[in-house]
């Protein structure tokens, strides 16, 4: 058992533990997860990552020594295409309302539009409770609540 371990403060701690015991289920009262075992996988053995990321159906892909294809580290966002005949001047092309009055109720609408968001706290277990429970910690419900 490895709750209250120091060395959880670490940042790749979990990682690490992850991908050096590849049998553990449950680490910290949190179950390991699919996600976290192939992150864990990508950080301490790049080189084989490497050679996973560049299988291409069936074959390898021969890529530059040294960069990886799939990292998640490098990874860039994806830019936003616009489709062609919306760019003009300020790059929107909208089509005006019939009635003037529409307008300034949708403006209206998507201005006023506030959002409160927290946590149930009723099902959020007390330090106790979680001391002596030995099972999986279950992800907090997100309560959200909007103003118009």
């Amino acid at each position: 058992d490895l709750f209250h371990n120091p060395l959880a403060q670490d940042p790749d701690y979990r990682h690490y533990v992850i991908y050096f015991i590849p049998s553990v289920q449950l680490l910290d009262r949190k179950s390991v997860t699919q996600g976290e075992r192939e992150s864990a996988f990508h950080l301490y053995n790049r080189e084989r990552s490497c050679v996973v990321q560049s299988i291409a159906f069936g074959k390898r892909v021969n890529t530059p020594l040294g960069t990886t294809v799939g990292s998640s580290r490098c990874t860039q966002p994806a830019r936003l295409m616009m489709p062609s005949g919306c760019e003009f001047g300020n790059h929107t092309n909208k089509v005006p309302f019939e009635n003037p009055e529409d307008a300034v109720l949708l403006r209206a609408v998507t201005r006023s539009l506030m959002e409160f968001s927290s946590i149930d706290w009723n099902k959020v277990a007390t330090c106790q409770e979680r001391r002596l429970e030995n099972k999986a910690e279950e992800p907090h419900e997100k309560l959200t609540i909007q103003f118009r």
